[in-house]
């Protein structure tokens, strides 16, 4: 099982711009594939487009259960760096179809990223 790390600097949060992008009406996903780590890094945004600061938290909290739970779950998840971006809607939403929605994006960018 992959270790589950959170992304920390901002190098790290802008070497996946321009990367492979999956958009959800929840969420915005930026992938890479790490083949030589075996680790899942993640990063969450939650921008003061969404809210103020309660639903900021609420938004980054929920991205995170998200992320435990697909790393839980899926057993097709490889090592990647991840950047979930998040959108008003991802407060409001069904916390199971936003699961599922974050399935598709990890399944959608593993089968889009080359191999070398």
């Amino acid at each position: 099982m992959l270790r589950l790390l959170s992304l920390k600097k901002r190098s790290e949060f802008l070497s996946l711009k321009g990367k492979e992008v999956f958009f959800s009406k929840y969420f915005i996903l930026q992938l890479q594939e790490t083949p030589l780590d075996d680790s899942l890094r993640y990063g969450i945004v939650a921008s003061k487009k969404i809210g103020n600061a309660v639903i900021r938290n609420l938004a980054k909290r929920r991205m995170r259960a998200l992320f435990f739970d697909v790393h839980r779950l899926d057993e097709n998840i490889k090592s990647a760096r991840v950047v979930m971006i998040a959108k008003h809607r991802l407060i409001e939403g069904d916390y199971v179809q936003i699961l599922e929605d974050l399935k598709r994006g990890f399944a959608k960018g593993f089968s889009n990223v080359p191999h070398s």
